[in-house]
């Protein structure tokens, strides 16, 4: 088994993935690129236009805002997603507290993606429904 069909077997035991066949999950891994990154090194920067998302396949990274770190995602993850929807500016900074393994869609290759996968807009959907009524949920008890 090639290192690329190990990522694409764990991307599929994801809660955010769980749902795509094989024949998807194939189809994902074309787009896609997986990346070794070093712990310490900033994969997003609050205010940079938004062009990628990543999937955390190993490690872990933290995530700031305004210099305070609101949240340390694990394996499994996926953050920076909004990008794919809408290029504005990144809502926060995401820095790898330990060496990683992400798996990156650019925006430019998501489109031709969606129409391979389409159950992929839903997984995303879901995802962001999820963090606005935690994000609404926070708001309302501060």
């Amino acid at each position: 088994m090639t290192k690329k069909d190990l990522h694409l077997e764990r991307l599929g035991q994801l809660s955010a993935f769980r749902a795509l066949s094989p024949a998807q999950l194939q189809a994902l891994g074309k787009q896609a690129d997986t990346l070794g990154v070093a712990a310490g090194v900033v994969l997003i920067s609050q205010g940079d236009d938004g062009q990628e998302c990543f999937v955390l396949l190993s490690g872990e990274v933290s995530v700031t805002v305004d210099g305070t770190e609101v949240a340390v995602l694990g394996d499994g993850a996926v953050f920076g997603e909004l990008a794919l929807i809408d290029p504005a500016p990144r809502d926060a900074t995401v820095t790898t507290l330990s060496p990683v393994e992400v798996l990156v869609i650019s925006a430019q290759r998501f489109a031709p993606l969606l129409d391979e996968v389409p159950q992929l807009a839903r997984q995303i959907m879901v995802g962001l429904a999820r963090r606005l009524r935690e994000a609404d949920r926070e708001q309302r008890l501060s």
